[in-house]
């Protein structure tokens, strides 16, 4: 078994602010892991996603806004799939830790419903 301490270093590129981000580790394949977490009232600011991303809310309230401006809250459990090259944002409406998974190849969300 290994222990590791993940060190965090805050998020400012987008625009971004109140956030923290926590690299988790890079799968063997091509797909990176992060943890994120967002002080109430931060964001990560709008961007396009350079590969596919899921984000999953592990504590809080987040709202997001996708590409085509039509925006949703989160609460805890909830994940939402960003395409490759979709603009987006993120927004804590409360202190919010999030999961951000990135894969060039693709993510099938496990028990995605719409």
């Amino acid at each position: 078994m290994q222990i590791h301490r993940l060190g965090a270093h805050p998020l400012t590129r987008f625009g971004s602010a109140g956030v923290e981000l926590v690299p988790v580790g890079r799968a063997l394949g091509p797909a990176v892991v992060h943890v994120a977490r967002i002080a109430a009232g931060g964001s990560i600011g709008a961007h396009p996603a350079t590969v596919d991303q899921v984000m999953t809310v592990v504590s809080g309230r987040a709202r997001v806004e996708g590409g085509d401006g039509a925006d949703a809250r989160l609460d805890t459990g909830d994940a939402v799939h960003w395409a490759a090259g979709e603009v987006h944002r993120t927004w804590a409406l409360t202190d919010v830790v999030v999961t951000i998974v990135e894969a060039s190849d693709g993510i099938e969300v496990a028990g995605a419903e719409a």
